[in-house]
């Protein structure tokens, strides 16, 4: 008889041992998944994502047998929600949504949102951001279609729609982490993402 671990290949022994601990006792097992690239597919336009039905369909089979699902995303709860349907599914009482990266929640089991509000400086960046990319796409055509995605916590600048994607990355990565700096925020960069500033973790 073939266990569920000789399945699939382990690059490491950690894995297979962490793998067998999961298939030995489901009940206390935590499985943490993310949006974007796992449950739904990277597409041009973050808001047209949605969830792959067979990923939704396995979700929903692992929520009968695990201890705890948490679905971790860059994305804000609230988005996360509506765009994965998660609320809608029948027994939502073992799955956690944390939306930017855990700064917000959502519990499954009883319902409650919790976001935090907004820093000043995060609404100081967007406007900021909205003035460079109109004076530099007026100046370099590469940047033009780039677009700016308000996430409450964070800016997202996605370059994938941009005339020359890469080329908008390398123009506006150094702007985005001067302009960081300069309001205390910090700068990450994702796929064809030019730095999303978020509120520091280095602030008290």
């Amino acid at each position: 008889m073939t266990s569920g671990s000789d399945l699939v290949s382990f690059p490491t022994d950690e894995g297979r041992a962490t793998t067998e601990a999961i298939i030995d006792d489901p009940s206390n097992a935590l499985i943490c998944l993310d949006f974007d690239g796992t449950l739904a597919p990277i597409v041009a336009d973050p808001q047209d994502a949605r969830p792959d039905p067979e990923a939704m369909a396995a979700l929903e089979r692992l929520l009968t047998r695990v201890g705890r699902v948490a679905i971790v995303t860059g994305r804000p709860v609230d988005v996360a929600l509506q765009l994965g349907g998660f609320a809608m599914l029948p027994d939502t009482s073992r799955l956690r949504v944390f939306g930017q990266y855990g700064a917000e929640t959502w519990n499954g089991a009883t319902g409650h949102i919790h976001v935090p509000a907004q820093p000043p400086a995060i609404g100081e960046a967007k406007l900021q951001i909205e003035r460079m990319l109109a004076d530099l796409s007026a100046q370099n055509p590469a940047l033009r279609g780039t677009a700016i995605e308000d996430k409450g916590l964070a800016i997202g600048v996605h370059t994938r729609r941009a005339a020359d994607p890469a080329e908008a990355l390398v123009e506006l990565t150094p702007r985005l982490d001067t302009l960081a700096d300069r309001l205390g925020l910090i700068t990450e960069t994702g796929s064809q993402c030019g730095g999303a500033a978020r509120r520091s973790q280095r602030q008290g």
